[in-house]
């Protein structure tokens, strides 16, 4: 029973018979082993820990850099205001962009594919506002962040991508 195996090891303690030194070596042995488990845990945290930090700076400065390229591409192109009747946004055509977008946070931007059909013109126009107004463009950078963080999460990338489709 539990009370004679305790007894059984308080005596052994106690007696002069040299148990307290195996008692003492079976302790350190367990020791060393909980120490050395804790070691390769630690380890293997810290290798993982760095991989994941790796990847979200790279994921963050490849996003830095495109969106530093993109700001070059755009920067003297023409200001189309006449466009638009609300002043407080800037609207800009650009030979060769595939698709209009916005782009800014504090102050946004629509672009245009440079020779787009004034019927066409109006409607184009009217959905990158809606864009602007649901602040579709603050919540893709804050996605974009998100997947920074969350880079090796597959849902996280299915989201991100699903939500660039959406918008």
């Amino acid at each position: 029973s539990i009370n004679n195996c305790l007894f059984n090891k308080i005596e052994r303690l106690t007696s002069n018979k040299g148990g307290l030194e195996n008692e003492g070596n079976h302790f350190l042995q367990i020791l060393n082993m909980s120490i050395t488990a804790t070691i390769v845990i630690l380890v293997v945290l810290l290798i993982f820990t760095t991989i994941w930090m790796i990847g979200s700076a790279v994921l963050f400065f490849y996003g830095i850099f495109k969106m530093l390229l993109l700001r070059i591409s755009l920067r003297n192109e023409k200001l189309q205001n006449a466009l638009l009747k609300d002043s407080r946004i800037r609207v800009y055509a650009k030979k060769g962009l595939p698709t209009p977008f916005v782009l800014g946070i504090i102050r946004p931007c629509i672009y245009l594919p440079y020779g787009l059909e004034n019927n066409e013109l109006c409607y184009i126009l009217a959905h990158e506002q809606v864009h602007i107004k649901r602040c579709d463009h603050v919540f893709r950078i804050i996605g974009y962040l998100a997947l920074c963080l969350h880079w090796f999460n597959p849902f996280v990338w299915v989201a991100y991508i699903v939500s660039g489709k959406d918008m």
